[in-house]
């Protein structure tokens, strides 16, 4: 109803934030992410007046992420950075000094969803980067690969899958920036494999496979094999994972699928024989 009204042109636009402020953050996941969506569609592309009603809207995620009780705080603010960052990311990417300070509460968190939602959120929030913050691109893109490498380095599976979903988000927004990184990080990532849990193996197939966006040859060379050994280990754990980065491989390696064209066709039977 808010939305509507306000998509019709009602004129006393604080009178439905005051409204919408009242019934945010929800319980259910659900409705946690609908009200997120129209707290970006109330303010897409803001004028002045909404464009203050954005940096109400930060200034509450960034105090969520440090609450709790029974409302989904720490979800709802994950969901709305997402949906801030796509609809007002010109505003959005000045608040990084924010973002660095409760960043690590989201990443440690020990929810799967909420660190999934955190990755989503940096993938938005990094996508508005590109747009509205080319300027200080590299030096945030260099403090989220730092933290990404620190989670890495815990012995803690959670941490662990943390930083891989981060490093998914980072290289889908922006793989040139990899270029120079990648050499350094795969051979982190390989250091941590062999006794990972089988969630974070899952992950550690998904950013091996994004590497192929960033630099193929160095992907065929290097990390290709590690890659197709592991698949058919993991493809009926995560089959939708699994089969999207396969799909990712055909775009962007194609001979390598096509000298394995067999196998591929195999790792599509196991999964729907299961």
């Amino acid at each position: 109803g808010i939305l509507s009204l306000h998509r019709f042109g009602y004129h006393n636009f604080q009178n439905l934030v005051k409204l919408f402020d009242r019934i945010i953050p929800q319980i259910d996941y659900e409705f946690v992410k609908f009200t997120s969506w129209v707290a970006g569609q109330l303010i897409h592309h803001p004028d002045v007046q909404e464009s203050r009603y954005v940096y109400h809207l930060l200034t509450r995620l960034f105090e969520w992420t440090n609450s709790t009780g029974r409302r989904s705080r720490q979800l709802a603010a994950v969901e709305l950075l997402a949906s801030l960052s796509l609809n007002a990311g010109n505003y959005v990417v000045t608040f990084f000094p924010s973002l660095q300070i409760f960043i690590w509460r989201l990443v440690s968190h020990p929810s799967l969803q909420i660190l999934k939602g955190t990755a989503n959120a940096i993938q938005s929030y990094t996508n508005a980067l590109m747009r509205y913050g080319r300027a200080e691109l590299d030096h945030i893109m260099k403090f989220f690969v730092s933290l990404c490498l620190k989670l890495l380095n815990f012995d803690d599976p959670i941490k662990e899958y943390a930083s891989l979903l981060l490093l998914e988000a980072l290289i889908n927004s922006n793989p040139t920036y990899f270029i120079n990184e990648i050499v350094h990080i795969t051979k982190v990532i390989f250091e941590n494999l062999e006794e990972s849990s089988i969630l974070v193996q899952g992950q550690t197939y998904v950013v091996l496979s994004c590497f192929s966006q960033v630099d193929s040859q160095y992907f065929l060379d290097f990390i290709s094999e590690e890659v197709f050994e592991m698949t058919e280990n993991l493809i009926k754990e995560f089959p939708e994972q699994i089969s999207k980065s396969l799909c990712m491989m055909c775009k962007t390696v194609p001979q390598f699928i096509e000298e394995r064209l067999d196998q591929y066709i195999g790792f599509a039977k196991l999964i729907f024989d299961d």
